[in-house]
């Protein structure tokens, strides 16, 4: 039965249907209700009028007319599905939802079921504790299924406050470390400073009593044993030079262990040795 039919049907047994059955009465203004919601486009309402008009205390006629309208209504009736998520980590979904269309209260929490949308332009807005609200404009169309809708929502907790910049100072030098070829070093050029001013004073000396009392015809012998003191003064000057500045040189470079000093004996003087490293790289 068409529509109209239906109305007109309605008009001609209204009174009777009134008089003898106020339920029957209801099942023909829920079939007309959902006619006219139908029009409108508003399915989710129509789906509800249809519904009712369906029930089995409804009479036959207009049960049968109003199953076939739900089924109609139900497969034009657009669905989405709404998944949220927090926008400082969008793998961390929500399900503390609000949903709102055009102001009405959609769902109060998300499953992941559908939720049945008129067809036509909504406005969408999405609200959970501790975050701020997101809002959207959607078309949905007519026999629309399983639409996904998809919103990240971001925290109004404050950031936390960075962590504080602490700086640290620049560490001082490590001091110069003595080794002990330093120290051999140090005590070796010392020893032999002494030993040059020793011999040196005790030449100076020996050569200067020869000049006044026998110069120039002081015995050999004599001669000889200043010269002798001199140069071994000489000898002991450099040595203790050279071992004074390598034990400087080991002291503010601190080479690696392994570091060797040796001394030895020459003609008229000594040869001090200095080996840096290990014994297994010579």
């Amino acid at each position: 039965m068409t529509p109209r039919l239906l109305v007109l049907a309605l008009c001609l047994v209204g009174p009777r249907l009134a008089a003898a059955d106020p339920p029957k009465v209801a099942c023909a203004h829920a079939a007309e209700e959902g006619q006219r919601l139908r029009v409108q486009a508003k399915l989710r309402e129509a789906r509800e009028s249809f519904t009712a008009c369906a029930a089995e205390r409804c009479p036959a006629l207009i049960r049968s007319d109003c199953s076939g309208w739900l089924a109609e209504v139900e497969a034009a009736l657009p669905t989405v599905v709404v998944q949220a998520t927090a926008a400082e980590d969008r793998s961390r979904e929500l399900y503390e939802v609000e949903v709102r269309v055009d102001g009405v209260v959609l769902a109060t929490r998300l499953d992941g079921r559908d939720l049945p949308v008129n067809p036509g332009e909504h406005h969408f807005s999405f609200s959970s504790p501790e975050r701020a609200t997101a809002e959207d404009d959607v078309v949905i169309r007519v026999g629309e299924k399983h639409r996904l809708l998809t919103v990240a929502l971001p925290s109004t907790r404050p950031a936390p406050p960075p962590p504080p910049v602490v700086v640290q100072p620049a560490p001082a030098p490590p001091p110069p470390r003595v080794g002990t070829a330093a120290k051999v070093l140090l005590i070796g050029g010392g020893a032999a400073l002494v030993s040059a001013a020793a011999f040196g004073t005790s030449g100076w000396l020996k050569e200067r009593s020869l000049r006044d009392s026998c110069a120039p015809a002081c015995s050999p012998d004599d001669v000889d044993s200043a010269r002798l003191r001199l140069r071994i003064a000489d000898v002991s000057l450099a040595a203790g030079v050279v071992a004074l500045a390598t034990a400087g040189v080991l002291i503010w470079t601190r080479p690696a262990s392994g570091t060797s000093v040796g001394v030895a004996p020459l003609a008229g003087g000594a040869l001090v040795a200095v080996r840096f490293g290990s014994p297994a790289s010579w």
